[in-house]
């Protein structure tokens, strides 16, 4: 049987985290039930499959299943039990056994540390294994803490008597088994000591003492929980309680029950006290050697109940009992039956034809109730078609929705290329633009170099009409030395002498004046000639120049043209980006309602899956007002909202969830879910 248990969602664990596992060691009836429950109510993780109530513990015994068989295989495989009172042999630890049991409690562990980052783990048998499990845990990552849980042992030996018949000596000797080996195997772990009678009396200072002890975060800790663990923990749980005093009178030092129990005690009020620890060994050691003398004592096949058997001749006796009385109250019902035949003997045939007229007005009533039940049957054979239409219908919008979702995906991975396809399209038609500009720069290069050689050309001309000047104006002072020598030729008037003397010289200059003049007439007419030669002659650069700078110009404008054209052509393209991306969005949008509608779809089919089988042959309207409601309790429609949003569908009459599982989805109204 399993018990139902508060279990938190199970996470997955962010890498490197540490897990917290409690091991919750305790003899049995004392308490661990209780405390495990009280933990797994403020948040302590516990698996599925637990043991369920049983004899003397009604409301559970939060042990999980896999743990306790687990623990029950490793006991058998070391010649022990559960009511073995005896230490684990040494053979078996030095056995193989001890380490394959140690791997199997090592998975047991890997599948609680699933369940959370906190889970608590109880059973009695961990007392005497504690040091497997606590190797186990931390050989899978997990981080132990240990709550001994303590109850007095008179108590303890009082409820195994009254549940399993077993001698309350024997009960005690268990009794110290379990604490001793729990204790000593816990050593070094982190751990804190709790009583069972301050956790009924008050379980909010045991929680306080835990969670500081422990240094552990208890995620349900809330005032809503407190209230399920009070209800819990109720006078029901108070069984065999004994005076407080009564083992912490006056020990005998070879008392190793009192003693033990004294000093957990101490510790469960004031903390532990490690110098303790030296008092605890010599019990368990003494405790140890005492097993090998008494244990065949208490081992003979007639000590029923020493064992823990008794439960076994309990249940046989209260089987027995309950025969027996079955039995009495057979023959007793069977007196008052021939009893009653005797006294009622005289009215027999009186009551036999009453019985007779009612059998006929009973046959009548029936024959009524048939003919309802035939129209009823009627009614709902009709209720089931239009159920299996509908179902029909749905399976139909499903593969049409289905067909949608396929195109509506094949059409964005299609947008997708496409915009793949025209961004690659974009960024050659930048690369080209980019060169052009690098051409057209090259090109307005070249027409400055054709500007500085025309400029050039220009200089040279304006240098040629400066030394035609020059020339002019030489020109001009042989016009003035001539008039000033004919000037002296005529003034001259000399003696005879002087003139005879001086006209052979005269003759000569004057030829050589003469030649002179002619020579520089010459020139000067050659001047003019060239000068009237460069005044008619046009100026004009270079041919190779002009042609340079025609070309440079019609390359000029075919790149404005070329340049022109790209940026045209870029405009286009990103009207089209724009045109395509909006497509995207569309379709987008198309495929996320889709999607969207399609898991809402499955959603309602889940909560239609679940409906019970008889409901489609209940009336319509009883079946469609539950129907809604679970719709409505699932947080995925709301049928009374969608009437009153849509009024011509309240007008028509029509099942709201019909209506827009058939139109309202196609025309795209929208689902309205409760608030």
């Amino acid at each position: 049987m399993k018990a139902s248990a508060t279990k938190p969602r199970q996470t997955r664990l962010k890498a490197g985290s540490q897990v917290q596992g409690l091991l919750v060691l305790g003899m049995h009836r004392s308490g661990t039930s209780a405390i495990t429950r009280v933990l797994n109510l403020l948040g302590c993780a516990l698996p599925d499959d637990l043991i369920g109530p049983g004899d003397g513990n009604t409301s559970g015994h939060w042990e999980a299943v896999k743990a306790v068989n687990l623990n029950d295989e490793i006991l058998t495989s070391a010649g022990s039990s559960w009511d073995d009172w005896g230490p684990i042999n040494a053979d078996w630890y030095a056995s193989g056994t001890r380490e394959a049991m140690l791997e199997r409690i090592s998975e047991v562990a890997t599948e609680h540390a699933a369940l959370g980052p906190l889970f608590v783990l109880k059973d009695p048998r961990l007392c005497r294994l504690a040091d497997l499990w606590l190797d186990g845990l931390k050989n899978a990552g997990i981080e132990p803490r240990v709550i001994l849980m303590m109850r007095k042992p008179e108590e303890v030996s009082a409820s195994l008597d009254n549940r399993d018949l077993m001698s309350p000596g024997y009960g005690q000797l268990l009794w110290l088994r379990h604490v001793l080996d729990a204790e000593f195997f816990s050593r070094g772990t982190r751990r804190v000591v709790c009583r069972y009678d301050l956790l009924l009396d008050d379980w909010r200072g045991t929680v306080a003492n835990i969670r500081t002890s422990l240094g552990i975060a208890l995620p349900r800790n809330a005032p809503a929980v407190h209230g399920q663990i009070d209800a819990f923990l109720d006078g029901s749980h108070r069984h065999h309680e004994s005076g407080r005093k009564a083992v912490l009178a006056e020990l005998d030092p070879a008392d190793w029950i009192g003693r033990t129990y004294a000093i957990l005690h101490r510790w469960s009020e004031n903390g532990e006290d490690q110098s303790d620890q030296t008092a605890l060994d010599t019990i368990r050691a003494e405790f140890n050697g005492a097993y090998a003398t008494f244990a065949p004592l208490l081992l003979t096949s007639d000590a029923a109940g020493a064992l823990g058997s008794g439960s076994e001749l309990r249940r046989e006796m209260e089987a027995r009992r309950n025969e027996a009385d079955l039995t009495a109250d057979q023959a007793r019902q069977a007196l008052q039956e021939i009893e009653a035949a005797k006294a009622n003997h005289v009215g027999q045939i009186a009551d036999l034809e009453a019985r007779l007229a009612g059998a006929e007005a009973k046959s009548a009533a029936l024959g009524a109730e048939v003919s309802r039940l035939e129209q009823n049957t009627q009614e709902l054979c009709s209720s089931l078609e239009s159920q299996q239409v509908m179902a029909s219908e749905l399976a139909t919008e499903r593969e049409r929705l289905s067909v949608e979702l396929v195109a509506a995906t094949e059409a964005l991975r299609n947008a997708e290329l496409r915009i793949a396809e025209l961004t690659g399209q974009v960024a050659a038609t930048e690369s080209a633009l980019l060169q052009r500009q690098e051409e057209l720069a090259q090109w307005w290069e070249q027409a400055r170099a054709a500007e500085r050689a025309s400029a050039v050309v220009e200089a040279e001309l304006v240098q040629e009409r400066e030394q035609r000047k020059a020339t002019e104006s030489a020109l001009a002072d042989l016009r003035d030395e001539l008039e000033k020598a004919r000037e002296q030729t005529v003034a001259t008037d000399l003696a005879a002498e002087e003139a005879r003397k001086l006209a052979d010289l005269e003759h000569a200059q004057r030829r050589a004046a003469e030649d002179r003049v002619s020579s520089v007439e010459k020139e000067l007419d050659d001047l003019r000639e060239r000068l009237d030669e460069a005044l008619e002659a046009p100026v004009e650069p270079p041919q190779h120049l002009l042609d340079e700078n025609m070309q440079l110009n019609q390359q000029l404008r075919a790149q404005e043209f070329a340049r022109s054209e790209a940026e045209r052509n870029l405009s286009m393209r990103f009207d089209e980006i724009a045109q395509v991306t909006a497509m995207l969005a569309e379709e987008g949008h198309r495929a996320d309602s889709t999607q969207a509608n399609a898991l809402w779809l499955a959603e309602m089919a889940k909560i239609a899956q679940v409906f019970p089988k008889w409901w489609p042959l209940m009336p319509s309207r009883w079946r469609q007002q539950r129907e809604h409601r679970r719709y409505r309790n699932a947080g995925l429609f709301d049928a009374q909202a969608y009437l009153a949003a849509n009024p011509d569908v309240a007008a028509h009459g029509m099942d709201p969830v019909r209506h827009y599982l058939l139109h309202g989805m196609a025309e795209g109204r929208p689902i309205t879910k409760p608030d």
